[in-house]
């Protein structure tokens, strides 16, 4: 199917579907494929009608849909050839797959078998957001090797199952909670993810759809919000706040599988997403849907992003998407106001969002197949290094600074926000390999503009200081297990002691004349001593 095509009948859809009901009852639905030459024109048309898009087989060039009986005879009617694939007769959900409440145990068990490692956490309960519509927890995994503190070291958000019927997501999350708590302290690589990070494992961020699922009807995507219409549901891909009102963000109709809401953020598990995001600025987040076996990147509008930025979100994504076996596929957004677009809009975090399996609530050994394939992936994701990362201080108080960081020559149109933040004014940054000019401004500071070269896996640190007061900023390269060249600039008449009080955390070394260090992994740079005038 060419794109003028599917322009064409992009108008006769709206005519169409103008004024329906979709999934109103629990009627006979169908899960059909259309055979198309352009899936992504295909499915952003579909979307932005509120047609319930399951997902896309590349390889098949087909895309899939859940529709009534009385939206298949529109589609035929229209010329398209959508074939039959399944339906929602009651079969239910496949033999194996866990239902919440088990998993729920597993998240238990898996803090008393690794106590050291593992938390099992309340998200609504640490939020102060609270428990769903039906007042079920939304429960996530906290793996670091200092568990019950808020470690200074990279955050990073892996989470399942937004859509309800997603069943094949969880399964996934379990797996690579699995495989950090059995191989940590034997597998080098293992242990050092998790001594260096703070990783957050949520299998089921929709706990009364993904109930409704297993009890009522397996088709079901929604959460379970109800309204004073009689509809059910709120779809949470489709509620956060950037994007929310584009016209890819979803229906405006209760009764549509992709009702976005009556305003973005309006559940309580996108409320509870936010405030956990925002409370540890993950640098790295990892939401995962079903299915099509392909990483989507960005956002639905190309021109919403810096066409540098662009480049170097589609390779890396076509990374991710290579290391988990499949096979590169990647492709664009085709909707607006997804949790990934939000984490990346607001908080410029590394966000993707993959499309897990080859079929939809496919057989649970095929589930369960799933991590191992994609496994290769998801390690090479956590261990990503941030290409610029470090923090922003007080230059008398040490106190952390809510600091804007902007790029010489990288001009966002979007909103999009980078900032410093959190107890240690922590921050991170990323972009492709160069040389940059960074600057730090705050309302009330000086800005202060560092040079900086970013080179591929490598993290480049920066370590500096607004205000009144002297500044210092420390520049250099941070890998594993390397020594590493650091470079100063402090301020005129400040002698050797300034330098004295410096050290690196958790290593011991003190700084003296020479600017070489051997570290660890991830170390940063504090100042521990404060300002001694030379």
């Amino acid at each position: 199917m060419s794109r003028i095509v599917i322009a064409m009948l992009f108008g006769l859809l709206i005519f169409s579907f103008a004024g329906t009901t979709a999934f109103a009852k629990h009627d006979l639905h169908y899960r059909i494929e259309i055979a198309t030459s352009d899936s992504a024109a295909l499915i952003g048309s579909l979307e932005s009608l509120g047609i319930d898009v399951a997902g896309r087989h590349a390889t098949r060039g087909t895309v899939d849909a859940i529709v009534s009986a009385s939206e298949l005879r529109q589609l035929r009617a229209m010329g398209l050839e959508p074939k039959i694939i399944g339906s929602s007769s009651g079969r239910g959900v496949p033999p194996g797959y866990r239902d919440y409440d088990t998993i729920l145990q597993l998240l238990a068990d898996f803090e008393t078998d690794h106590p050291a490692v593992a938390r099992n956490i309340d998200v609504g309960a640490l939020t102060g957001v609270g428990n769903t519509a039906e007042g079920r927890p939304i429960h996530a995994l906290k793996i670091s090797d200092n568990v019950d503190e808020d470690e200074d070291e990279p955050t990073i958000m892996i989470v399942s199952c937004h859509h309800a019927r997603e069943i094949v997501t969880p399964e996934l999350a379990i797996y690579i909670i699995e495989q950090l708590l059995d191989n940590y302290g034997t597998d080098p690589e293992i242990t050092a993810i998790v001594d260096n990070n703070e990783i957050w494992i949520s299998p089921v961020w929709n706990p009364d759809g993904y109930t409704y699922v297993f009890n009522v009807y397996e088709y079901w995507r929604k959460n379970r919000t109800p309204f004073s219409s009689g509809y059910y549901g709120v779809d949470l891909n489709r509620n956060y706040p950037y994007g929310w009102k584009g016209p890819y963000s979803g229906s405006t109709s209760p009764s549509s599988d992709t009702y976005k809401g009556p305003f973005p953020g309006s559940e309580k598990e996108t409320l509870n997403m936010m405030a956990l995001s925002r409370n540890r600025r993950f640098a790295k987040v990892l939401d995962f849907h079903n299915y099509g076996r392909e990483v989507l990147y960005t956002y639905y509008l190309s021109s919403a992003m810096p066409t540098v930025m662009e480049n170097y979100y589609l390779a890396e994504a076509t990374e991710l998407s290579t290391e988990m076996n499949y096979y590169g596929y990647t492709r664009k957004a085709s909707a607006e106001s997804e949790h990934y677009q939000w984490q990346l809009n607001d908080l410029g975090g590394f966000a993707f969002l993959a499309e897990t399996a080859l079929d939809f609530q496919p057989d649970y050994n095929d589930a369960l197949a799933e991590g191992p394939l994609t496994w290769p992936g998801i390690k090479w994701f956590l261990e990503h290094e941030i290409p610029i990362k470090g923090h922003v201080t007080e230059t008398t108080s040490g106190d952390p600074v809510a600091a804007d960081i902007e790029i010489a020559g990288i001009n966002y149109t979007a909103g999009d926000k980078h900032r410093s933040g959190g107890p240690e004014g922590r921050f991170h940054y990323f972009l492709p390999p160069g040389n940059y000019d960074v600057t730090f401004s705050a309302t009330g500071y000086t800005p202060r503009t560092v040079n900086v070269d970013v080179t591929a896996d490598r993290s480049t640190l920066i370590e500096t200081q607004l205000g009144s007061g002297p500044a210092l900023t420390v520049t250099g390269h941070v890998s594993p297990g390397e020594t590493i060249d650091l470079s100063f600039d402090y301020p005129a008449g400040a002698g050797q002691n300034y330098l004295n009080g410096l050290s690196l955390i958790d290593t011991g070394f003190t700084f003296g004349n020479g600017i070489f260090f051997p570290i660890g992994v991830d170390d940063t740079l504090r100042n521990t001593a404060g300002y001694f005038p030379g």
